[in-house]
């Protein structure tokens, strides 16, 4: 067997065969004797090796037997016999033996040229060492881009960076980011979740933007081509809209719930509205810091609130429903802040309808109004302390002045009957109530005026009853005196 003294590799060219199945890698190098004098030209069998580092095995090893050598020089296209392998890793040594001799001596190292082999192939995966760049000769990440490229599916685990405009779907944009749908509904967005589930999507629905829970229910959330918002519904009429939904109890969700469930919370459906604390009922704020409540818009007697009840009667404008309430319960209870008294309105038990402005307390006094427009007030006994009997009302009634006048707030031809304030104030100041301030003005409790006005016939008839005995005692002596005179002169 002939010896030869030297493989020089002079150069390594890549060319490819445009297959998903071969890719070829053309060599050139330049045989000579061991004298070093070229070679006789002809034909020679010459086997490739290919080693991942000097210690290692061959991972690929071909045996071509018709190289043509002239002047020393041959070319070969490895690969064309056995298919190169993936080349994964940074580097890889070329051994080259002749005529079934011994490998030549030292091995060649491969230039960077083989590696790009690595991007044909059925998987095309990367070397995982080092960045690829396509448009830049300096990437900074794994992959980087510069210009324009176009994907038919694109799975990404890591971060995908975009300095410009993505589009999705090959639609036209002037935006960052273009989605272009899918057929049908324009499906533009899957949320998988970790498990591989799909859970949530997005298209494009009924001329809306479609929130939907993956083969539950479409419309969780659902935007009109007009800004209105629906949720469960695709046709929402004003820029909020919500169907479905579960009662607004002490326990139900309702169709919104402002705050938590075991705290304080309100909740809404559609017809209610409730305040509660956890489980329980709470208080319902409205304009709690200030500012007014129109309930209705016109004098109609169709605008009508209940309390109480969600079937207000059409005979009143506010219709109170409660029921049977005990001395301390009312219906309708007033508080204020520069007082520590209450007021309070109620239809009581037996049909009166009574008022009071000491509901706080636990005997409240009252005024009622009877089934026959008659007033009464409070009177029982055990409801009074400290009781005096009056006196001198007689000479209090004569110095009362009453008068004819009218309001200056009404017209002159409005005449009134009745009294000063001020005077009664001199005379009768239990009569009289409230204070003179510019504020406020003065008021005469004209019921008790039947009081004073008894206790001066009383007093009157007291007057009366010792007159009428005076002259009982005198029309008596007159008597006695005549019978004397009528004795006296008969003798």
């Amino acid at each position: 067997m002939k010896n030869f003294a030297l493989l020089l590799l002079i150069s390594l060219g890549l060319t490819t065969l445009m297959t998903a199945q071969q890719a070829t890698l053309s060599l050139q190098g330049i045989i000579k004797n061991a004298d070093g004098s070229a070679v006789e030209d002809g034909t020679y069998e010459i086997t490739f090796n290919l080693y991942p580092d000097a210690n290692s095995a061959s991972v690929w090893t071909e045996t071509q037997t018709d190289v043509d050598v002239k002047g020393g020089i041959y070319s070969a296209l490895l690969g064309s016999v056995s298919g190169l392998p993936s080349f994964r890793q940074s580097s890889y040594l070329l051994g080259v033996s002749i005529e079934g001799g011994i490998e030549l001596q030292p091995r060649s190292q491969l230039t960077a040229a083989p590696f790009a082999l690595s991007l044909i192939g059925d998987d095309n995966i990367f070397p995982n060492d080092g960045n690829v760049g396509i448009g830049t000769t300096s990437p900074s990440t794994n992959l980087e881009v510069d210009g324009t490229a176009k994907v038919t599916d694109l799975e990404v685990g890591g971060t995908v960076e975009i300095d410009n405009k993505m589009s999705i779907g090959n639609a036209t944009t002037a935006y960052a980011l273009a989605v272009k749908g899918l057929a049908g509904n324009s499906n533009w967005l899957e949320f998988i979740d970790a498990g591989g589930s799909s859970e949530w999507l997005i298209n494009h629905k009924g001329g809306g933007l479609n929130f939907a829970e993956t083969g539950i229910a479409d419309y969780r959330l659902y935007l009109d081509d007009g800004g209105n918002v629906g949720i469960g519904t695709d046709d929402p009429l004003s820029k909020l809209h919500i169907i479905g939904g579960s009662d607004a109890g002490l326990s139900g969700d309702g169709y919104v719930m402002y705050g938590t469930k075991t705290g304080t919370n309100m909740v809404i459906d559609n017809n209610e509205i409730m305040a509660r604390d956890d489980s329980h009922v709470s208080t319902l704020n409205l304009n709690y810091d200030g500012g007014h409540i129109g309930l209705g818009n016109s004098k109609s007697m169709s605008h009508r609130v209940g309390v109480g009840t969600s079937s207000p009667n059409a005979r009143g404008k506010l219709h109170v429903w409660t029921n049977s309430l005990s001395s301390t319960e009312w219906s309708i209870y007033l508080t204020n802040n520069d007082t520590n008294l209450a007021g309070g309105i109620k239809l009581s038990n037996n049909g009166f309808l009574r008022l009071t402005n000491n509901a706080q307390s636990s005997n409240p006094t009252y005024a009622a109004l009877d089934n026959g427009g008659n007033w009464s007030s409070s009177s029982d006994r055990r409801l009074k302390e400290n009781i005096i009997t009056g006196k001198n009302f007689l000479k209090q009634v004569v110095e009362l002045r009453p008068v004819y006048y009218n309001f200056k707030s009404l017209p002159k031809e409005d005449v009134d009957l009745g009294f000063i304030a001020q005077e009664v104030q001199e005379i009768l100041p239990e009569l009289v109530t409230g204070e003179e301030t510019e504020e406020e003005f003065l008021s005469l409790n004209y019921d008790r005026f039947g009081v004073v006005a008894i206790g001066a016939i009383q007093e009157q008839q007291e007057i009366i009853e010792a007159q009428n005995k005076r002259i009982e005692n005198l029309e008596n002596r007159l008597k006695d005196l005549e019978k004397m005179m009528v004795m006296s002169a008969s003798k």
